[in-house]
């Protein structure tokens, strides 16, 4: 995550801006998604749901880093916006359909079965793009596939956790989308 969070600051001292300012220059302002933010309006944090750890105590929250290796605050509703923009590119313009492609190009192996995208897994077998995230309280799965046309978003407001409960709903979300035999929940606590 820190090569995230030095990458972010370099392209946005490259450009002469804060990071925040380069998120809503390059990304959120043209998609539209105006809950995806670094720093929160008073509004935004108004609706900010208490995150909580694996003790079930409040979590308080991650000290202020580097915005790239995952300080972005978001919701469902933009986290939605934003993988059906990468389902499909060639519906934006700008430079966006070229950075979302390059971001989408398999560079090397990832776990079995997958492989290692700019900031996402790519899984050949049922061609889906996927990424989690963890942070102090929260924990996060998305994933998209161009092919059936589908995307989801499963949001958390516990963790971060071992085994990450997001991933195995997530996992469990795309199997059933796709046709697929799905992944038990049977020992998921909840």
């Amino acid at each position: 995550y820190f090569a995230f969070g030095v990458m972010g600051q370099l392209l946005a001292t490259r450009e002469g801006l804060t990071y925040s300012e380069l998120l809503k220059e390059q990304i959120t302002g043209p998609l539209r998604l105006p809950d995806t933010v670094v720093s929160l309006s008073p509004e935004q944090q108004s609706r900010l749901i208490q995150g909580y750890n694996t003790a079930y105590q409040p979590a308080p929250p991650d000290p202020e880093g580097l915005g790239g290796a995952g300080a972005i605050f978001s919701t469902a509703g933009d986290i939605l916006k934003f993988l059906v923009a990468n389902m499909h590119p060639e519906r934006l313009s700008g430079t966006l359909p070229e950075a979302m492609a390059l971001a989408h190009r398999p560079r090397a192996e990832g776990p079995p079965r997958t492989q290692i995208c700019l900031a996402w897994f790519y899984t050949p077998g049922n061609r889906t793009w996927s990424h989690g995230g963890a942070k102090a309280g929260y924990t996060s799965f998305a994933f998209f596939n161009p092919r059936g046309d589908y995307a989801a978003v499963v949001l958390l407001n516990n963790g971060p956790d071992v085994a990450s409960l997001a991933d195995l709903l997530g996992d469990h979300i795309q199997q059933r989308l796709a046709g697929d035999p799905a992944v038990s929940l049977d020992t998921a606590f909840v």
